[in-house]
């Protein structure tokens, strides 16, 4: 049985938050703060000069459909990731059961964990499914032709990745993607990244993506950003707007790297923002 913390009810859709574990990073993939963020992240970083975002997928059952938005790293992002399938399991899941694969952007702690050790399909009769600029950017391009080092390397394993799943992927257009699940595109972390929007029984719960990483650091300085930003002025613009947004709709959120259980809420915090954990 899975943690009620981490599941909510929207009518007959149920989501649960998935805990796939955490990864490193060292603290210099942060860019654009001045020197109280940078003491800032020092701290965050315990001293050792490395961050541990943590990574979340999360699974929407809607009438017989089992569905996951991302799929966490797998074993492929080092000895602390790799949680998600033990919990999907404790959600009473099995990988065979899995309909769809919806990801927000084709990222490595967001795809990884589709293929075992042998990067082969964990999930084998599942549909992937991927935003149609992040197929062209990351599934469809010729890494040798990219000379941005990061962007090359995780675009071969991107494409390893989905080889598998190439006979049953999908291109999200707009729209409705599922029954009450409806893409909404949030450019800069990646050209096609993108949220979901779970609509039933009256509520809704926005699944942002990766719009935070850091979501103790970066609501109090939105315009930190990631070198993994491929766009670094448009993610932080969607990251502003997205935090306007949940504020303004008064909207629970769930994310990539948000902290237990999963899901959160957005408040203002004078010019800035913060992002409080929500347990119901």
């Amino acid at each position: 049985m899975a943690d009620s913390k981490r599941v909510r009810q929207l009518g007959d859709i149920r989501v649960t938050a998935l805990d796939d574990g955490y990864g490193d990073a060292p603290i210099e993939v942060v860019v654009n703060i001045d020197e109280a963020g940078a003491a800032a992240l020092a701290k965050l970083s315990s001293g050792n000069g490395l961050l541990h975002p943590v990574f979340n997928a999360y699974l929407i059952e809607t009438g017989a459909r089992r569905l996951l938005i991302d799929a966490g790293a797998g074993v492929h992002m080092g000895p602390n990731a790799g949680k998600m399938l033990a919990n999907l399991a404790e959600a009473g899941v099995a990988p065979g059961d899995v309909d769809a694969i919806i990801l927000t952007h084709p990222h490595p702690d967001h795809i990884l964990g589709i293929v075992d050790n042998n990067w082969n399909a964990v999930f084998p009769r599942a549909e992937l499914m991927v935003p149609e600029l992040d197929v062209q950017f990351w599934l469809r391009s010729d890494p040798s032709k990219i000379d941005n080092e990061y962007q090359r390397v995780e675009t071969v394993r991107a494409q390893k990745a989905a080889a598998p799943y190439n006979g049953q992927m999908r291109t999200i257009l707009s729209g409705e993607v599922a029954p009450g699940v409806t893409v909404v595109p949030l450019p800069g972390h990646t050209p096609g990244h993108s949220g979901y929007m779970v609509e039933g029984g009256g509520k809704e719960l926005f699944l942002w993506g990766d719009i935070v990483h850091l979501p103790t650091f970066q609501p109090a300085r939105p315009d930190a950003s990631l070198l993994f930003d491929v766009d670094l002025p448009l993610a932080r613009e969607t990251r502003k707007q997205t935090f306007e947004r949940a504020i303004a709709d008064r909207l629970e959120v769930g994310g990539g790297h948000l902290l237990a259980p999963g899901f959160a809420r957005v408040e203002r915090a004078g010019l800035v923002y913060r992002i409080v954990p929500s347990d119901a």
